[in-house]
């Protein structure tokens, strides 16, 4: 079995910054619609908030996963983003504190 030196280590692409990026991407979008919800609806709360950052947190990473696992590109993106983005619409739509 092959030991990996410093070097090859190093040479390892991506990392954690996408990971960061993404989620805070979603978190910000899914604070952004309830936001826009709570003051429709005039009742807003923090639990809510909370929910609707960790979903939109959690559904982009899972999104990001997902098309890389399918191969990346324009391929990747069509098989996986509208089933995602369908399923983190729906679990924001059962945001019990909304």
């Amino acid at each position: 079995m092959k030991y990996l030196c410093e070097k090859d280590i190093s040479n390892i692409s991506g990392g954690i910054a996408p990971w960061l990026i993404s989620t805070g991407i979603g978190c910000g979008l899914g604070s952004i619609s309830y936001g826009y919800s709570a003051y429709k609806n005039s009742n807003f709360s923090l639990l809510g908030l909370g929910y609707a950052c960790d979903v939109g947190a959690l559904s982009s990473v899972a999104t990001g996963s997902l098309i890389s696992a399918a191969g990346g590109g324009w391929i990747g993106n069509l098989t996986q983003r509208p089933g995602m983005l369908g399923l983190g619409y729906g679990v924001q739509q059962a945001n019990p504190w909304k």
